[in-house]
């Protein structure tokens, strides 16, 4: 439920304290997409998402032995993170 005012529910207040550095891959995956559509709300504005760099990490992890694992999350990331979107 929205009260007058407020621009989020008080699921999305309860699911924006839960983003940290030591959430599960699940919530990472699809903070970012959270992240956007709350920024999106607030400005009442579409968000645009510039995406840079993400070759170095998965370099790194096709050297150091955990492509698959990287790989699925990016995979996860980029699903959740465009859902919806179009």
């Amino acid at each position: 439920m929205v009260e007058d005012g407020d621009i989020l529910s008080c699921q999305a207040k309860e699911y924006f304290d839960r983003i940290s550095k030591n959430m599960d891959e699940a919530d990472t995956a699809f903070a970012l997409h959270m992240l956007s559509e709350f920024l999106s709300r607030y400005h009442n504005k579409k968000v645009i998402i510039l995406l840079d760099e993400y070759d170095t990490p998965m370099q790194e992890a096709s050297v150091n032995g955990f492509w698959d694992l990287m790989a699925g999350f990016i995979r996860q990331l980029f699903n959740a993170t465009w859902q919806g979107v179009g």
